[in-house]
């Protein structure tokens, strides 16, 4: 996984929905999913509306790596919980 290129970044943090779909453990991508991004600064931030319940959530949770894909970009990704507000 490298870092977010500046075409991405904007290409991605301007859509409305993205997909996502978070790797399993034998490191097949799972169906992808919709979900909604918000962009603050060179991050990107997903949330499931279903909290923890969500399938693609723990697993995220889980594996930590995963593909975006949204604004003609299908990117690797790795995942990290951002802190809590």
């Amino acid at each position: 996984m490298t870092a977010w290129t500046a075409g991405e970044l904007t290409r991605i943090g301007a859509a409305r929905e993205v997909e996502i779909a978070p790797l399993r453990g034998d490191g097949s991508p799972q169906a992808p999913v919709v979900v909604w991004v918000v962009r603050h600064g060179d991050e990107l931030f997903v949330r499931s509306w279903r909290g923890t319940d969500g399938v693609w959530f723990r697993r995220a949770r889980r594996n930590r790596r995963g593909v975006v894909i949204a604004g003609g970009a299908s990117v690797e990704v790795g995942f990290v919980e951002a802190p809590a507000l």
